[in-house]
């Protein structure tokens, strides 16, 4: 059960008579969604109530693991807007880095971590200044209860948060927390994770019409506005008809009911294309509906050739094979191929069906197969071949060119050699 686990006690609330204080038992923060995380952390904080809140993603519950108090914020009320407005900004920002307090002056404490203020909605809606961090406080200044824009915890919270808040870790500065019910987090949760199929589902098929319908009317990418952006993602279509999209590890970060942000690793896979990163989508509210602003791709290193996908491919391959079954084995074929005789794939499952039916007994093996990566999404298998029937036998070095997505692998190229 998704459980958010408060410090108040209920009971103590009812008998003090607090029945205008939200009770936070068995509600969850309206802030923080997920699927598919193991284990991730995002901070939570909390301007109206001076509190923040450690939120660990624990298999897609998100469950308050510690609380801070005493906190102070900007000198004036509401989110930022403008350099030296000494307001504490609004919205989904990343920890950029760590500084120790060696590195500080006093008035910053034990230590500070510098957010990404402005975020990339920010800069499209105009909003101005820097600076805003998440820092300690001079002790010896007992006096000071506000700060210029920044949030300052206490000393001894702030070393805490050094070995907890990594690079890139969500910070959420809401102007209030919105506790709810879990059924209602639930509805929520599918509304929002629904909104990102959609955007998943326009890009993969190409309906732009549909993918227009999601923009801001102030969406903007790169220097490119909404039609420029369209206009490239039908080019790229055109060129590259076929395509795999996959998120994985989603994140739904959202400051209030106006503001979304969506982070997940994305892996984007066509012909000779492979791509994998973090992707960062920023929503805002437009007539009603949460509508994309923008955009933001951080390639990630490419994952280590999958070479359990492979054996796996020739697995099947060389089964259907000794199987003499043509139709699972010319499966495993491009509509693209040419053999070494430039047969098309028409041409060369006709010879191979003619082979399957005089050579019912053939038996195929392999083995020293080597893999090389070719680029984006091909590879090349080379291996020896033994073949072996009552009317014919060989031995040879096979070389097959294998290009696709994820369980979409097709071999585009044979040749052989004989040994």
């Amino acid at each position: 059960m998704l459980q958010l686990k408060s410090r108040i006690l209920v009971g103590c609330l009812i008998s003090l008579g607090l029945s205008h204080v939200a009770v936070l038992a068995q509600t969850l923060p309206a802030h923080v969604f997920s699927q598919g995380v193991e284990r991730a952390k995002v901070l939570l904080v909390d301007k109206a109530a001076r509190q923040a809140h450690l939120i660990e993603i624990q298999d897609d519950q998100p469950v308050n693991v510690r609380s801070y108090t005493d906190l102070l914020f900007g000198e004036n009320d509401g989110p930022k807007i403008t350099a030296g407005d000494k307001k504490t900004p609004e919205g989904v920002y990343q920890v950029a880095r760590y500084l120790s307090g060696a590195e500080l002056d006093a008035r910053y404490g034990a230590g500070a971590f510098p957010l990404n203020y402005p975020n990339p909605v920010d800069r499209i809606e105009g909003r101005a200044g820097s600076g805003i961090w998440l820092h300690g406080r001079d002790d010896a200044d007992r006096e000071k209860i506000v700060t210029r824009g920044c949030v300052a915890f206490t000393n001894p919270d702030i070393a805490g948060l050094k070995d907890i808040l990594t690079e890139n870790t969500p910070v959420v500065l809401a102007s209030r927390i919105n506790y709810v019910s879990e059924p209602e987090y639930v509805r929520e949760r599918e509304q929002l994770l629904g909104l990102l199929d959609d955007y998943l589902e326009a890009w993969r098929t190409g309906d732009f019409a549909a993918l227009d319908g999601l923009l801001h009317s102030e969406f903007r990418v790169g220097g490119k506005d909404r039609a420029a952006w369209l206009e490239r993602k039908q080019w790229i279509h055109q060129a590259v008809p076929q395509r795999v999209i996959n998120a994985q590890d989603i994140q739904v970060l959202r400051e209030d009911k106006d503001q979304v942000m969506y982070q997940y690793t994305q892996s984007y896979c066509a012909d000779n294309i492979y791509t994998r990163g973090t992707k960062q989508l920023y929503f805002k509210v437009q007539d009603g509906q949460l509508k994309l602003v923008t955009e933001r791709f951080s390639p990630l290193p490419t994952l280590p050739m999958d070479e359990a996908r492979l054996s796996n491919f020739m697995s099947t391959w060389l089964q259907s094979w000794n199987d003499n079954d043509i139709q699972n084995y010319i499966r495993h074929y491009s509509p693209q191929f040419k053999d070494s005789k430039g047969r098309d794939l028409a041409g060369y499952k006709a010879y191979k069906a003619g082979v399957f039916r005089q050579r019912p007994d053939q038996r195929i093996g392999i083995e020293q197969v080597r893999v090389t990566p070719l680029r984006g999404n091909k590879y090349q298998l080379e291996f020896t071949q033994t073949y072996t029937s009552r009317a014919y036998r060989d031995k040879g070095k096979k070389t097959l060119i294998v290009n696709g997505c994820q369980d979409e692998l097709r071999i585009e190229k044979e040749t052989w050699a004989a040994l």
